[in-house]
């Protein structure tokens, strides 16, 4: 395993009102993410498979951080970026230049034998991983109620299953999809893999105060950010910016998971 990727975290807290946000340190920011690939790594190394193909949107921090990973664990990366993203971003470039093979017209036939990543990067894998994530925050923090952004909803899964059996709240944030579909989603990998059903009482799913589209951002988030900036708290409009501000006035002490994802707004 390469020295970018550390199984033993290290953490930073702030605080902003309620609010305790706990951010890993991590290379380029991708926190969760290398957990993810690092679950799926090993089960690439146990099927003895050494080349992946990427596919999806190439600003994405998914697509940049699996990149950087395989490719510096000695992986062939094979990417194919959707062509109608146009905006050239630090993911984007760094997707590139981590990539074996950039295919931007079509997948080759020489690509058959690459393991296509799930979208999302939604794998058994990476669930199991990023347990291991959450139980390293529980050896520095006792959290009653915790909250993420909710993205493809992995790392929502990988948290109730390590807190299921506790008291410990969860608070997820809409980002990328409706209610309705992401739970009829999850209940069914999450019974896929480990043949429990999800006891929704112990989450609780909330729209950001925010309504944009994915990746929008306007005159309110951008002066909420800057106001955050001045206290020394980064963050970025897509995740986590929506999430605080929607967590804001919260009049309960809540543990905000940052899940990284920080230099791609620094660097578009």
């Amino acid at each position: 395993m390469n020295k970018l990727f550390s199984e033993n975290p290290k953490f930073i807290l702030y605080r902003l009102n309620h609010i305790q946000i706990l951010r890993e340190r991590s290379f380029c920011d991708f926190s969760t993410k290398y957990w993810k690939a690092r679950g799926l790594e090993i089960f690439l190394k146990e099927k003895n498979i050494k080349r992946i193909l990427l596919t999806g949107d190439p600003n994405s921090n998914l697509f940049a951080s699996y990149s950087i990973y395989f490719h510096c664990n000695g992986f062939q990366v094979d990417s194919f970026p959707n062509s109608r993203y146009r905006f050239r971003s630090m993911n984007y470039l760094l997707a590139k230049k981590f990539s074996d093979h950039w295919y931007p017209d079509r997948i080759p036939e020489e690509t058959k034998d690459s393991f296509l990543v799930p979208r999302f990067g939604f794998h058994r894998s990476s669930f199991i991983k990023l347990k291991e994530y959450f139980q390293h925050i529980d050896t520095i923090h006792e959290p009653k109620k915790i909250a993420l952004d909710i993205g493809s909803g992995l790392t929502l899964l990988s948290a109730y299953d390590c807190y299921r059996e506790t008291e410990v709240k969860i608070v997820g944030v809409l980002i990328g999809e409706r209610e309705d579909s992401l739970k009829e989603r999850l209940e069914k990998n999450y019974l896929e893999w480990t043949k429990h059903r999800i006891e929704w009482k112990q989450i609780e799913l909330v729209s950001p105060k925010i309504k944009l589209r994915f990746g929008e951002k306007n005159p309110e988030l951008i002066e909420f950010i800057s106001e955050q900036e001045k206290k020394g708290i980064y963050l970025e409009p897509t995740y986590s910016a929506k999430t605080v501000h929607t967590l804001f006035d919260s009049e309960e002490e809540i543990l905000y998971i940052h899940q990284g994802g920080l230099l791609n707004e620094w660097g578009g």
